[in-house]
């Protein structure tokens, strides 16, 4: 008799965090048209895109669920956007190591700016903001409550669907359901789903790479700021060049990190020097921040399981004629 309570009680859970887990964002819907996608702007040093000066969120891929605040609730009901409350067993794990769990969430049709295709000063295909009255709308966006004192978050649940697109210059978030051109592959995008990532959302992606020849997979984190790569402490006593001292903003709170310049970074068919940051916390070892990291316009193809970068130049081809 026990154990077929204890067999019960077991499948019963499973059941449940399958409806918690399986789909989470399986709904989600676009409404657009194959040529209007919808454009983020990013606030200034912040980490954080806004779609209205109410509506502001920060792209964190080290977040398993997407958060949202009771005052961007009501803002959405206030501007005629449906936001239905349902029940829901979300168990997470952040990228710092922090556990989420939700029992309550909302479903919401969300805005964003719509955007149409230029071409740049060199050629290459840029997203360009339409005006503000031209919005993309997204149907059956899942959240749930955004913790006291925490940034509400477009999480990895959410930003997994999308190609996103970071746009450098434009200091801009793209959300695209196809590839844009003018980019080239540079290697692949690793999602890591273990039996415990399986139990509790975790959906993790890592890029293979090698930081001074010692080779590791680095979680992607967007919310690591102004870390380019983060390696744990007892990395650091590898490095025969002089270390500086920073003291960091992390989840847990400020953490003096032992800092070099000059690592050598390789990852697909691009390399070379960055920063490292060397610090411990209760997050994965190895992270990278691409925003970061990249000194271009970058795209994170989640679906497609790539990375791409611009060409290292664009040259139109010309035929020389002798005189």
């Amino acid at each position: 008799m026990k154990t077929t309570l204890l067999s019960l009680t077991a499948l019963l859970l499973v059941a449940i965090l399958t409806i918690g887990i399986v789909g989470w964002q399986g709904d989600m819907s676009l409404e657009t048209t194959p040529t209007i996608e919808g454009f983020l702007p990013l606030t200034s040093g912040e980490g954080e895109v806004e779609i209205h000066p109410e509506l502001r969120f920060e792209v964190n891929t080290g977040c398993p669920f997407s958060t949202i605040s009771a005052e961007q609730l009501s803002w959405l009901k206030k501007e005629g956007y449906e936001v239905d409350s349902t029940w829901c067993v979300a168990i997470g794990r952040r990228a710092s190591g922090e556990m989420m769990v939700a029992f309550h969430c909302y479903e919401v049709d969300l805005p964003f700016l719509g955007c149409s295709l230029g071409v740049d000063s060199v050629g290459n295909q840029v997203a360009e903001p339409l005006e503000e009255t031209q919005k993309v709308v997204v149907k059956k966006v899942r959240f749930v409550s955004a913790e006291p004192g925490s940034r509400p978050a477009l999480g990895m649940d959410f930003l997994e669907k999308w190609v996103v697109e970071y746009c450098r210059v434009a200091q801009a978030i793209r959300l695209t359901t196809r590839m844009p051109d003018d980019y080239q592959p540079v290697g692949a995008i690793e999602r890591n789903q273990g039996l415990t990532d399986y139990l509790i959302r975790s959906n993790r992606y890592y890029l293979e790479m090698n930081v001074d020849n010692d080779h590791n997979l680095y979680l992607i984190d967007t919310s690591l700021g102004e870390v380019h790569l983060k390696l744990p402490t007892k990395d650091s006593v590898l490095v025969r060049r002089p270390l500086m001292y920073r003291t960091i903003e992390t989840s847990a709170g400020p953490i003096s990190a032992a800092v070099d310049e000059h690592v050598w970074a390789e990852f697909g068919e691009r390399a070379g020097k960055n920063t490292a940051y060397f610090y411990n916390d209760n997050g994965a070892q190895y992270a990278i921040n691409p925003f970061s990291f990249f000194t271009q316009d970058v795209v994170l193809d989640f679906p497609g399981q790539q990375l791409h970068l611009r060409p290292h130049y664009k040259m139109q081809r010309h035929t020389l004629v002798a005189n």
